[in-house]
């Protein structure tokens, strides 16, 4: 966190998309907040170290948490209003190539891709 907090400091973004967290229900979110950031986050559901998805939005945005009905396991999303009549969904994923995990990532983050495509987007990740 305190190398994330003097990136911050030096490139002050908007937005920050974080992959590979390794986040579970033991680190709470005041651990991860950031000051000035709104943070939503998606931890590995599964007792498997690793994985999960991080995303800081400038509190300034007013971001929305917006949910895909596509299940892909690792992902996190939220909607920014840009202008009167424009939303821009903001999202970010990790494409495990664990199979074993994930038997059909591939065929899930298709499917996220076609559904999030219809509208303005953002999409940041892992993609392996």
């Amino acid at each position: 966190m305190d190398d994330l907090l003097a990136l911050i400091e030096v490139y002050k973004p908007h937005i920050i998309a974080v992959t590979e967290s390794w986040c579970n229900n033991d680190i709470f979110d005041s651990e991860l907040s950031t000051p000035g950031y709104d943070l939503f986050r998606m931890d590995r559901l599964l007792d498997n170290k690793g994985g999960g998805v991080l995303l800081y939005i400038g509190a300034d945005l007013g971001a929305v948490e917006w949910s895909p009905k596509t299940q892909f396991p690792e992902q996190v999303w939220c909607r920014l209003n840009v202008s009167r009549n424009t939303n821009l969904l903001v999202g970010v994923c990790h494409n495990s190539r664990n199979g074993n995990l994930f038997p059909n990532n591939d065929t899930l983050i298709q499917e996220l891709i076609r559904e999030v495509s219809t509208q303005h987007v953002l999409l940041m990740g892992d993609f392996n």
